[in-house]
């Protein structure tokens, strides 16, 4: 597809046609022949797949970009573009240019040298927000949350502080996306998934493809890989040494992430965890004053507009009295 250049290298050659492809599948009705021929590109070598999702990913994220910003960049790095007056040439006119920007600029980060980035992602009380990171991977993040992310040119890093997190993984073969949390290792190339990190309890989920899970305090070499799939769940109460298969359960994907549509959902989870979970949109903080509380197992829903009104409930499935403090916190004790 792409002409043979003697003075490009085959790297080169390879990303322009990768981003010839991108452009003809991506801003058209692209034919039967045309995907057949992708389909053979594709196929032929493993680095052609990943240099069409790699140069895929980087376009929509140039694309994404505020106007003046792409501007720049185009101005910096590629010859005058037109921009079409007619708004149904827009879009494959946006896409068009940022493919012009991944081709056309020298050490372009997400392509043959990425550039180290590290940064660190804080939501408050009730607060949930949506990131896209430099490498196209989109980001959500429950209330009360705390991430720190590391991109090396080898290595995508993140780690989950507390808080709960959605992420989307932009594909990338050579550097796939690693999460720590607690005690729980989630290695991912490019999928769907949602980590929870409650103190030491911790919940991963998997919404769309596969991703491993790991201890990081076994203490043995031949440390075992747990793999999930879609609709797969797993979760740990304390230490994860003992992590296994065993663990797994299958969850229904609507309720598995439902924080980011306004409620937590909870299946036989501890209050120490549900309360927790509860803290990051309580207007009020609830405190579990009587240990034996902490125990207490809960299954159902609470909205999180709604918490007061959920721990009024709790008295009624519990054997549990709630006090409001001087200071405004909700304590919670078992009925004796």
């Amino acid at each position: 597809m792409t002409k043979n250049h003697p003075d490009r290298t085959h790297d080169e050659l390879r990303r322009a046609a990768a981003a010839q492809w991108v452009s003809e599948l991506r801003t058209g009705e692209p034919s039967a022949e045309s995907m057949a021929a992708w389909l053979e590109w594709a196929q032929a070598d493993p680095e052609n797949l990943a240099a069409f999702e790699r140069v895929d990913a980087v376009a929509f994220g140039i694309a994404s970009l505020p106007a003046q910003t792409k501007a720049q960049l185009l101005q910096q790095f590629a010859p005058a573009q037109r921009v079409p007056r007619s708004n149904t040439n827009r879009w494959a006119y946006s896409l068009a240019a940022s493919l012009v920007l991944v081709v056309g600029a020298w050490g372009y980060w997400a392509w043959q040298s990425p550039q180290p980035m590290t940064a660190t992602y804080v939501t408050g009380k009730a607060e949930n927000r949506s990131y896209q990171l430099p490498d196209g991977t989109e980001l959500e993040l429950g209330a009360g949350t705390r991430v720190d992310v590391n991109y090396t040119a080898s290595q995508r890093n993140v780690v989950l502080r507390d808080g709960e997190a959605f992420f989307k993984v932009a594909p990338d073969s050579r550097r796939p996306l690693a999460v720590h949390a607690g005690d729980l290792h989630i290695t991912d190339i490019g999928t769907s998934f949602d980590v929870r990190k409650s103190g030491a309890h911790v919940m991963v989920t998997v919404s769309e493809g596969i991703v491993d899970v790991k201890s990081t305090e076994a203490t043995t070499l031949d440390t075992p890989v747990v793999r999930l799939t879609a609709g797969q769940q797993i979760r740990t109460e304390q230490a994860a040494a003992d992590l296994s298969a065993a663990k797994v359960a299958s969850v229904n994907l609507d309720t598995a992430a439902s924080w980011r549509n306004g409620r937590l959902d909870f299946q036989d989870e501890t209050l120490a965890v549900v309360i927790a979970n509860v803290n990051r949109y309580a207007a009020h903080e609830i405190v579990i004053v009587d240990p034996e509380v902490a125990q207490m197992r809960f299954t159902g829903t609470v909205f999180q507009n709604r918490t007061d009104a959920w721990l009024a409930a709790t008295q009624h499935l519990f054997a549990l009295r709630v006090e409001s403090a001087a200071d405004g916190r909700r304590l919670l004790y078992a009925v004796k």
